[in-house]
């Protein structure tokens, strides 16, 4: 499992799927992600934060 911070309440979220497309300036990596209160994402991989294993999860949203 890999962890990332989820991109609009700050909680741990998993990344379910890799995946890369092309694009004028190459190939760029999307991740496809699904936070604990289950917002999901579609990002390209640059725009994701890695989850601090160490920092305890933030309990509100």
């Amino acid at each position: 499992m890999e962890w990332v911070v989820c991109p609009q309440c700050r909680q741990p979220a998993e990344v379910t799927q890799r995946m890369s497309t092309g694009s004028t300036a190459g190939r760029v990596e999307h991740l496809h992600v699904q936070c604990l209160l289950r917002h999901w994402f579609l990002l390209p991989a640059e725009m994701v934060m890695p989850w601090p294993v160490s920092a305890p999860a933030p309990l509100s949203c």
